[in-house]
């Protein structure tokens, strides 16, 4: 995520970006206040967490989200004041990521629906 997230942050003027080891206990300290501050649910699993703290929202990354969808993420406009994508395909090319606005259901869009249009068709755009 680094590799992707880091530089994309940096894109976008921001120069904060702060990692915590969840395998740590002062890591998952951290991680279970994220969770518990987004009201994250406790079932969500995954091996990577990432909480982006936009101006008007808060997205949530799982996995790992290929760097064009975490791009649209930073930048798409309206999003839902909370957001959370799901990609957890690490060794094959990505085929669908989850989306879900903190209500509802999750819904899974095949990789090349763009961020923005994924969310109209739930209707989560603000």
């Amino acid at each position: 995520m680094e590799e992707v997230l880091n530089p994309a942050a940096r894109g976008r003027g921001w120069s904060k970006v702060v990692s915590h080891n969840f395998q740590q206990p002062d890591g998952m300290k951290a991680l279970t206040t994220m969770a518990d501050a987004t009201a994250l649910p406790k079932d969500f699993s995954s091996y990577m967490f990432t909480f982006v703290q936009r101006e008007d929202a808060i997205v949530v990354l799982l996995g790992h989200p290929p760097l064009g969808l975490i791009e649209q993420a930073l930048k798409t406009p309206r999003l839902p004041s909370k957001v959370m994508i799901n990609q957890e395909e690490m060794h094959e090319a990505p085929t669908t990521y989850d989306l879900w606005p903190f209500d509802g259901e999750v819904k899974r869009f095949a990789i090349n629906v763009p961020l923005g249009d994924a969310l109209r068709q739930i209707g989560a755009l603000r």
